[in-house]
Formats: C-alpha cells, structure tokens, sequence
C-alpha cells in the first residue's frame, strides 16, 4: 500500500499525547497516513499497514495513523510495526522533551466507534532524544463522541526497546464514548523509562466495561510502571481485567519527574496495578490476577482490585498465584475514597515476597465510609505486615499509607479472614466479623495456624471463629489445634465450644482454650455428618432407575414380544421377530427424604415363539438402556445429577392352554452415575460432586392367569418377584474424601390385575392395579471408617396403569399407548410406548 505523508498538520494535543477538544498546536508535527490523507470522511475498515522504517522527526510530534477519518467508523485494520527507529526531539515552546510518536490502528475524529482494530510490534526502537520524557504513544482504537464506543481492538507487543515513557491503550473513548472488551497483551519488549497499560481508557462520561491487560514477558525499568484494566473519569469501571504472568518490573526510581496525565493520581507508589479505575464513577467486578513475574521497586507496590475517587469500589478481586515481590507491596481489593468499598475479595495461593506485604480487604477515604462484606483468603504460610477487613486512609506511611481501624461508618460487618494454611505470620489482624480456619492436608499436629508478630493486642471481641480441616489433614480425639500465637495480648469473648468440619464428612466436637496469647481448640469425638445422606441418595435412585427397566422389560416387554412373535389372528409362526417398547417419566422415591427422578427406558429385542403341548412357548433377547435425570432432597440440601445403565436380557414366558402363565428373565449390564450439590454447609456455592460407574444384574420372576369374560372383556390377575444388584464403587469427591458405596440389593413383589376390553377387531383398552412392596433397597456408604446415614426404597407402593392398543387389519404394525401412576413409596407417573413391526 502506498504511503501519503503529510507534514504540518495542525492537531490540538494535551501533554500526555490525548487528543484534546479545543486549542492548537505549538509546533510542526509530522503525520503519516497508512490510507487517504487525513481529510477522509465516511466508515473506513480493513486498512493494513506495515511500518520497518526509520522515521526521524525535529521539533513536534510524529503521528501514524493506519485508518483515519474526520467522521465515522473505522473498524478491523492492523497497523503493525516489524522494525525500525522512531525518533523524536527538539527545544520549542512546549517544553524541552515534550514530543512523542504516536501509533493509531484506527482513528475517528467525530461521531464514530473504533471496532476490532490492532497494532502489533514485532520489533522496532522508539526514542525521545530528551531522554527521559514520553517516547511512544500506542492506540489500537480511538473513538469519539457518545453514543459510540471502541470495542474488540488490540494491541500485542511481541518486541521492542521504547526508550522514553510508553503509552500503551487498546481503546480510547473520548468525549463520552466507552471503551469495551479491548485488551493488551504484552510478550516482551524493553520499556526503559517505565510504561503505561491500559486495557482501556475512557474520558468524559464514558464507561470501560471487560477489557484486559496481560503481561506474560519484557521488562519494564525507570521511573514507574502503571497497569490499569479499564480506566475511567465520570463512567463506571466494570469488569476489568489485570493479568501478571510473566515479565519483570524492575529497578523503579521515584526521585525522577514523571508525566502525570492531568491528575495527580499516581502517587505514593512506584508500581501500581489496577483491575478497574474510575475518578467519578464506580469500580464494580474488576480483577487481577498475579501468576508469574517479579517486582523490584525503590517505593511501594500497590494492586488494587478496583478504585474509585468519589464512588464505591465493590466486588472486585485480587488473585495471587505466583510471582515474586522485592519490595513493599500493598494489595487493595478495593479502594473508594469518598464512597464505600465492599463485597471485594483478595486471595493469597501463592507466590513470595519480602515480609512487607499488607492486605486490605477494602479501604475508604471517607470518615462515614464503609468497608464491609470484605474477604481476605491466605492459602500459604505468608509472612505478612497486617491484615485487615476494612480500614480507613487517614495519611502517608511506611506502607503508602496511613490508616485507622476506625471512622464514623463501619468497617468490620461482614468481613471475613480465611487462613488455609499453618506456618502464616501476620504483624495483625483487624477487623474481621469472621475468622475462618482451614486446616490443609499438610497439617501438622502442634503447628500454628497464624503467629501474630507485632506486640500490640489482637482484638478478636465480638468475632465468630469458624474451624474446618481438608480430607487428609492429621486429626484425633483429645488433639489440640493451636490456631493463634501472639506477641501481644489476645482479646477473645466468644464461643468456647464448636463443630470442626473435616471435609464435608467428619464433625468434630471441640473446646475453646485461651490465655492471653494464645488460643487453642481441642478436639473431641468424631461423628459423621448427616448431610452425607446426600451423597448416597444417588445410589438410591441408581436403584430405583434399574426397576423401571426391569418393570418395562416385564409388563410391555412381554407383551409386545409376545405380539411380535405371531401373525396376526393365527398360531404361532416360529419366527423370529423384532419388537420395541419404551416409557418415560417422573417419579418420586421416598428415600427417609427424597428423590426425584425423570427420565425414560427403552428395550429393543428379538423374540420366538413355538407350540408345545401345553400351549405357546415365548423366548428372546434385548438390549435396554435408560438415561434420566435426579434431584435428591435431604435436610437442606439439594444433590442433583445423570443417570443412566445400558445391558442386555433374556426373557422367556410360557402359556398354558388354560391361560395360565409362567415368565421369567435375567439381564445385566453396566450403570453410571454423577452427584453434585453447593449446598454443603462451608462450602455454599462451591460443587461438591463426584462420578460413579458399576455393573448390575437382575432377575424376575412371575405367574399369572388370563381370564375371559362376558362382553368381550379378559382379565389378566399376576404375581412378580424381582430382584435388582448394583454393584458396590469406591468413588473420590470433589473436596477429597473416598467414599465406599455397598452393593444396593432391591427385592420386590407385585400382585395386581389387569383388565383389558376390546372395542373392535382393532383397538382394545386395558386398565390395571397393582399393590408392590419392597423388602430392602437400602443404600449404604462409609468414609474413613464410618458409616453414613442410609437412604432406603423399603416400603409399600400402589401402582395403576390405563393404556389403548391398536393394531389395524391386515397390518403387521402394532401400537401399545398408556400411562402408569404409583403413590406410597414410589409416588409419580409416566408415559409408555410399545411397537411391534412383523416383518
């Protein structure tokens, strides 16, 4: 593509290089256009340039616009940058070191949006020959105006030396327009006098809603390093996104000037990381999230979930999995000055720092603001400055911050410290309604779980502990828990007895002990949890599934085998013949709860019949498979999953000339099923589940007698026993634990009557009651020892069916239509359909 260059174009721009709304310029710029000559008007889109020259410009700023228009949008064009010097200099009347180059994927200068545009650096050398001032400014989409928006551009940097202070936005909504899911992704690159990422940055009323930072490598060194997700004036910062996974920030000095962007908001620190910022608005769901890479700074650190300067700044997290600190670091979840800063949440799973390290679930300027709902997670043996749920910024400190554990509003309700691991070292908590302790597996009788190191007292008045331990954590009778250890005194006034959980399995009785640096709990008994009997609930419908395929293999089963195998109107033919039959529905299984069950079975099989001397002799073989669905209701708790059993059966029927008649069948095959429930007390909201998969088998048998009666009506009086065998499975929950389920034995007998009228040579109704009773049925389960409550199918059920068959003259279809209904044990209804095809 051709390359129009146009010199002395005339653009008002603020210091950091923002395009401005009014004023002009003070000096000669030099503009680069990757299309038209910046007089275009109109929508423009798949532009494509690609710079690896030198460009070298004296006394004002380089632009290169890749799609520019004066009104419009502009959307989906990559300007990228595979090499190249990019120099700026000059002494004017705008300052010594003022000039920068700046880089636009896609520029609107009136009423538009920037839509899916790009920049990608591969490699290249931006420079500012005053040395320490801006060196590039890089903007993947710029929009304009209200009402529109950048949205889905981009910028990668996967090389590169800048030279001078960078800029780097992936969208930029000016004068009221938001910027939405745009991101930067930095792989690697040299940023020599500190950089400036933003997933987004929206000016005036604009929102910047889902955009992304993420820094997987490079190194970032001089003066400060600043990420911001999404950054807005008067808009709302929602859902923002912050990534460090890689990369180095390193070597920072604060004594330098540096360039602030109209606000004076980059102090006290050197480093500063911000899921979603707002000046006037609200930081609502932002995160970020540090994996990998290192910071090495003169100052603070600070990473904020989300801030605001006269909003709230609620629900917005901090995750640490990895990476290294060398310096002090303070992580906010959020930050309101003016408003209130709650529900923001901070884990620590991993990662390392010097001992300097301060955790602020959220913090308020305002002396009426609150900080409340506020969690702060430790999953390792950290080592801590302190650690609170809520605070009040009052000045400056050795932190970055000056801070009090009191204002007017409130800043404990709520808030709640989760400690997951023993070995943690904290100078000292406050605030914090709840204090949580977990036990992790590694756990070692005699470890602490938190060492307050400061002397001052740890003011634990008024405050709700809450003990837990993981599947494999070393615990006994009589064990004591140290679970704080402290320098100073420990003031405690709350309840002396309570329930260690162990997992979801195991409680354990235990006894506060106290003095006034320590405090302990001591174990007692073990007893298991009743809400297991969820858990076992599944083998309980397991079980009762595997019945409605054995019911549907003895009633419709047979009979439509029965059909199948003979002509219709005449004596057996001897042929084998193909059959089908199928039912669905819903059923409830009281269980000493319940279980819901739904779903639907169906046999496909080949059936013979041949005479004998006392009658018809009737014989096959089928597959069947199920598939449903369950809810399981004990207590409080909801458990939910699939079930489903595919095997294969044999069946034989003998029918006397009498009527009298004499079945039987076997069948066996393989059952899976899954459980999940977030309804476990300690862990609400999170799935505890497992899956579980064994062989079945299964037999009936049965006698009965056909009858005819007057006015073209017969009745059909049986006897059935069955009897069902799931196998046992050892299955491992979600949270850790094995569980050991018994084989579930079902022995059942049926005894009803059916009575079947025919209307014509064609269609006959039949109408049918049943009483059913169940000797067993019981589901069994134990962990680590101890045996779960038992849900069970024991019990008395009434069962009645009414159905139409049809089967035309002369046609070799035939169609069994009906519905079952069951109260008592077994309470609910289903469909059933039965075909039969003589080939």
């Amino acid at each position: 593509m051709k390359i129009r260059k146009k010199t002395k174009t005339w653009l008002a721009i603020a210091v950091a290089g923002w395009l401005s709304a009014s004023g002009s310029a003070a000096a000669e710029d030099q503009t680069y256009y990757g299309w038209g000559d910046g007089s275009n008007t109109g929508n423009i889109s798949d532009v494509n340039w690609v710079l690896d020259q030198d460009y070298d410009h004296y006394g004002g700023h380089q632009w290169f616009f890749n799609a520019y228009t004066q009104e419009g949008t502009v959307s989906n064009s990559t300007l990228t940058i595979n090499g190249g010097t990019y120099t700026v200099d000059g002494d004017t009347s705008a300052g010594s070191g003022k000039y920068s180059n700046y880089f636009y994927g896609g520029f609107t200068r009136n009423n538009g949006s920037a839509i899916g545009n790009g920049i990608i650096i591969n490699d290249g050398n931006f420079v500012n020959k005053s040395g320490t001032k801006q060196s590039a400014g890089i903007y993947a989409g710029n929009a304009m105006d209200k009402g529109y928006a950048a949205s889905d551009n981009y910028v990668t940097v996967n090389g590169g030396s800048f030279e001078g202070q960078t800029f780097i936005a992936a969208g930029l909504g000016n004068r009221g327009s938001d910027a939405i899911n745009n991101r930067v992704t930095v792989n690697d690159g040299t940023f020599e006098k500190g950089v400036y990422l933003f997933g987004a940055r929206a000016y005036s009323t604009g929102n910047t809603d889902n955009n992304t930072v993420t820094v997987k490598g490079g190194t970032i060194g001089g003066y400060r390093a600043f990420i911001w997700g999404g950054k807005a004036d008067d808009g709302d910062a929602r859902s923002n996104t912050v990534n460090l996974a890689g990369g180095a920030v390193a070597d920072l000095a604060s004594s330098e000037s540096i360039y602030k962007e109209t606000f004076t908001e980059y102090e006290p620190g050197d480093a500063e990381f911000y899921g979603g910022y707002t000046l006037n608005g609200n930081a609502i769901s932002n995160t970020v999230n540090i994996s990998g890479g290192s910071i090495s700074t003169s100052g603070t650190g600070l990473v904020y979930g989300g801030y605001s300067r006269t909003g709230n700044a609620n629900d917005n997290t901090i995750n640490v999995f990895g990476g290294s600190a060398a310096s002090k670091l303070t992580l906010l979840g959020g930050f309101a000055a003016a408003g209130n800063a709650s529900g923001n949440t901070i884990n620590l799973l991993g990662g390392s720092g010097n001992g300097e390290v301060y955790l602020h679930g959220g913090m308020t300027m305002s002396s009426t603001g609150n900080a409340t709902g506020n969690k702060v997670a430790i999953y390792i043996p950290a080592k801590l400055m302190d650690v609170c749920g809520g605070v009040y910024l009052t000045g400056n400190s050795t932190d970055g911050f000056g801070y009090n554990i009191t204002n007017g509003g409130d800043l404990r309700t709520g808030n709640a410290l989760y400690l997951a691991s023993s070995g943690i070292r904290a100078n000292n908590i406050y605030n914090f309604e709840t204090v949580a302790f977990h036990l992790p597996a590694s756990y070692q009788p005699g470890s602490n779980m938190l060492t307050i190191t400061g002397t001052a007292d740890t003011d634990l008045t008024g405050t709700r502990l809450v003990l837990s331990a993981a599947e494999g954590a070393s615990l006994a009778q009589g064990q004591t828990i140290n679970l704080i250890s402290s320098q100073g005194n420990i003031l405690y006034d709350g309840q002396n007895t309570g329930t260690l959980k162990q997992g979801i399995s195991l409680n354990y009785g235990y006894t506060l002990s106290n003095d006034s640096h320590n405090l302990q709990a001591v174990l007692g008994e073990a007893e298991v949890n009743p809400e297991t009997k969820s858990l076992v609930e599944t083998r309980a419908a397991q079980a009762g599934f595997l019945n409605q395929g054995a019911d549907l293999l003895a009633a419709d089963g047979l009979h439509q085998a029965e059909k199948a195998s003979r002509t219709a109107g005449t004596a057996a033919a001897g042929e084998w013949s193909p059959f089908f039959a199928t039912q669905g529905g819903k059923y409830r299984y009281q269980t000493g709860s319940h279980v819901d069950s739904r779903g639907g079975s169906a046999i496909l099989g080949i059936a013979r019949e041949v005479s004998n001397k006392n009658g018809r002799l009737l014989y096959g073989l089928a597959g069947e498979y199920g598939k449903g669905r369950y809810d399981s209701y004990s207590a409080n708790l909801h458990g939910k999953g699939d079930s489903d059993y595919a095997g294969a059966a044999l069946f034989v029927r003998q029918k006397d000339k009498e009527g009298m008649y004499y079945e039987g069948s076997l069948r066996a095959g393989k059952t899976k099923a899954d459980y999940s429930s977030r309804d476990f007390t300690g862990y609400a909201g999170t799935p505890v589940g497992y899956d579980t998969n064994s062989h079945y088998w299964g037999a009936h048998l049965g006698l009965g007698k056909i009858m005819s009666l007057r006015q073209n009506n017969e009745l059909d009086v049986s006897l059935r026993y069955f009897y069902s065998h799931t196998g046992s499975d050892s299955a491992r929950l979600s949270t850790g634990e094995t569980y050991d389920f018994a084989a579930v034995s079902s022995h059942r007998v049926r005894l009803g009557a059916k009575l079947t009228h025919a209307f014509n040579t064609e269609s006959k109704g039949y109408l049918g009651a049943y009483f059913e009773h169940e000797f067993d049925g019981d589901a069994k389960a134990a962990v680590a020892g101890y045996s779960t409550a038992t849900p069970s199918l024991k019990g008395n059920s009434g069962i009645l069916e009414i159905g139409w068959l049809h089967q035309p003259k002369n046609s070799n279809f035939t169609l069994n239509l009906g519905v079952t209904a069951a109260c008592g044990k077994q309470r609910g209804a289903a469909g059933k359909v039965g075909l039969m095809w003589k080939f």
